[in-house]
């Protein structure tokens, strides 16, 4: 996977990502590549896709998201009524390259994530942003880098030499910003495969821990000596964990999750969309249907493109490192 995003990221200006902005299940399982059908009602007869709403993401895992996702599917169906929609879908992709290629050829309308796989989205399957989404309700957030008061480290300069513990390749405060941040800073930084690896003396080398938890244990368990997380996830830790740590630098704030339309997806369509997704979080229906949403509070307004900038910078700098 790692390969493969590498592969798929080519420098482009975040602004311009923004600026474009305007606008069921099928499940694909990761060891086939044929999909199987589900949709929003249990019978069999022959639907035209126009007549659909198709939702996409990308899992490892299709059922979960299958039932967090219908809902909303559903949802937009029954509100689309108006313009031909008759059916809710979701489509669950085993890997980022099918999803682009989903968007690219219309078999999924919507794509929901946060702004690094968004960006993929934009630039390969010629995505376009709608809205942003309040996952979880927050608007934005940001990574932490974090250590154990005890280790006699208090800021990014002491990080030479030693190993930072960060997610996966595919985040965006779990690699996306707190490397960034890294080269913004002008710190070399280089990638290593173990624990026991010894970075130079003038490199920051980091490590994928494959989840936020782990992260938090490796430094607990002191087999790394520092960690960086997104700040929900932190300022969640119980209040003796979060005590013996010391918090030695932050990043900027980027938009928590990111709503995407296919590229072709008819124009009034996508503005009907919008304005449903927006006026969710105003009825008690959509109210409910957004808390199984992952626990979205409300779609709104992309934010200001200046707050994008830092994004862009930190984009570039992780692309040319590639």
């Amino acid at each position: 996977m790692r390969q493969t995003i590498f592969r798929l990221l080519l420098p482009f200006a975040l602004v311009s990502f923004f600026s474009g902005c305007a606008t069921s299940p099928e499940v694909q399982s990761p060891t086939t590549t044929i999909p199987q059908e589900n949709s929003s009602s249990t019978d069999k007869e022959a639907v035209n896709p126009e007549s659909m709403i198709v939702l996409g993401d990308v899992s490892e895992n299709p059922t979960r998201k299958i039932e967090r996702f219908q809902p909303l599917a559903d949802y937009l169906a029954a509100q689309l009524e108006a313009e031909g929609i008759t059916k809710g879908k979701v489509k669950v992709a085993p890997d980022i390259d099918t999803m682009i290629a989903w968007l690219k050829s219309g078999e999924v309308d919507l794509y929901f994530d946060s702004p690094f796989p968004a960006m993929l989205m934009q630039k390969n399957a010629q995505a376009k942003p709608l809205l942003r989404r309040r996952k979880k309700g927050q608007a934005e957030y940001h990574t932490v880098f974090f250590v154990l008061k005890e280790s006699g480290i208090t800021s990014l300069e002491d990080l030479k030499g030693k190993l930072l513990a960060i997610d996966e390749p595919e985040s965006t405060t779990g690699f996306m910003l707190p490397i960034g941040f890294l080269l913004e800073s002008e710190f070399k930084v280089e990638e290593k495969a173990s624990l026991n690896a010894q970075p130079t003396e003038d490199t920051v080398g980091y490590i994928f821990s494959g989840d936020d938890e782990n992260t938090v244990e490796w430094v607990i368990s002191k087999e790394i000596e520092a960690g960086a997380v997104d700040n929900r996830t932190f300022d969640q830790l119980d209040q003796s964990v979060r005590d013996a740590m010391l918090i030695i630098a932050e990043t900027e704030v980027v938009p928590r999750n990111l709503t995407m339309v296919a590229p072709d997806l008819d124009e009034a369509l996508t503005t009907k969309i919008k304005e449903v997704l927006i006026n969710m979080d105003e009825t008690p229906e959509g109210q409910d249907v957004l808390q199984l949403f992952e626990k979205t509070a409300q779609f709104d307004e992309l934010p200001d493109e200046s707050s994008l900038e830092k994004m862009d910078v930190f984009y570039d700098l992780v692309q040319s490192q590639n």
